[in-house]
């Protein structure tokens, strides 16, 4: 994950948006790099919580976050962009991979350019002053995961994919 990219991001949206709030989940690698917007008293840092919590953290967001870094052979399961999908939450992450399908080339959130703080800044600034359009993305980006993205229909697809072919135990 993009942390660097996320923090300068924060920190440019904070001081162009007075009423912004931003919320964070976890710590890990972005622990160090917290302490430039930690003090400011609208940013919230909840560190590490059960999985339950930060889903009902998530659905009170109106984004949701995700920076990663341009990657020539970049793949991955997008899981926490699925789940900001899935908390109804607008989705702003890094245009690379798998993201570009999953986000509807940008009708179920934002892409961004992959390790640009500015650009994620200026999505993070947009959405602000646009809240209508978050809530619309948000509900887009829900409606679409919770319809086609659960791990029922992914063990479906799974199990589709096998059917017919010759048992691997049996020779």
């Amino acid at each position: 994950m993009g942390s660097r990219v996320l923090v300068d991001a924060c920190r440019r949206a904070l001081s162009l948006v007075p009423d912004l709030r931003i919320e964070i989940l976890g710590r890990g690698p972005l622990a160090s790099q917290l302490a430039v917007i930690e003090s400011d008293a609208r940013v919230f840092v909840y560190g590490q919580t059960t999985h339950a919590s930060a889903l009902s953290l998530m659905t009170q967001w109106d984004v949701g976050l995700a920076p990663y870094l341009p990657l020539s052979d970049f793949y991955f399961s997008p899981l926490k962009v699925v789940e900001y999908m899935a908390a109804g939450a607008c989705p702003v992450a890094s245009d690379l991979g798998q993201i570009r399908p999953l986000l509807g080339a940008g009708s179920r959130g934002v892409l961004v350019e992959p390790g640009n703080g500015r650009a994620l800044a200026a999505a993070i600034v947009d959405l602000a002053c646009d809240p209508a359009r978050a809530s619309a993305l948000g509900e887009r980006a829900a409606r679409y995961v919770l319809s086609s993205r659960t791990w029922s229909q992914n063990a479906r697809r799974a199990l589709q994919a096998l059917h017919g072919r010759p048992s691997e135990a049996g020779g």
